[in-house]
Order: C-alpha cells, then structure tokens, then sequence
C-alpha cells in the first residue's frame, strides 16, 4: 500500500485530525493504535515534535492518536477499562520522564 506524502511539520509524520484524511493513512493509524495497546510502537525522538510510529514506519502524533481512539469508542456502554489501559500508557510514560509511548 503506497501512502500519500507525509503532511505534518517537515514531512514527519501524517496529521489524521481533519475530516479530509486519506483512508489509507487512518488505516495505519488504526495500527498504530493496536501497536499501541500491543506495546509495540516506537518513538521517534530525533526532532520535535516526539513521533510515534507503527511497525510500518508510519509516523504519527501520540496525541491525534489518542484522541482518534476515544473518538471511537461507543457512548452508549463507554468501555471505561479499555479508555483507561490506553490512558495508563501515556501516564506510566510520563512518570519515567519519557514522552508518552
């Protein structure tokens, strides 16, 4: 799957918070999410802002990603465990002094 030219600062990272992004490119943000939630993502810390990317090597910024996620989650039976794990991943993060991820 060739991706689109990466649209953020400098051509880091792909910015996913508009409605007009490309469906390929919120495909890989889907898979950073998991990777996320898998303990698998990477960061990338050679500029700022600090990226995270998939196992693809798309990058991303953790803060879209994470609001692409809670955007999704259903309102009605919210899954608060599922909100929370996600959440206690940037928090343990922050505790070590690192960028969450």
């Amino acid at each position: 799957m060739r991706l689109p030219k990466r649209n953020g600062v400098n051509g880091r990272y792909y910015l996913i918070h508009k409605p007009d992004a490309d469906p390929q490119v919120l495909e890989h943000a889907d898979q950073c999410i998991q990777d996320i939630l898998d303990g698998t993502v990477r960061e990338s810390h050679s500029d700022y802002p600090t990226v995270v990317q998939n196992h693809n090597g798309a990058s991303f910024l953790p803060d879209q990603l994470l609001e692409r996620y809670l955007s999704r989650l259903p309102l009605k039976g919210f899954p608060y465990e599922d909100a929370v794990a996600m959440c206690d991943v940037y928090a343990a993060a922050g505790r070590m002094g690192v960028h969450p991820l």
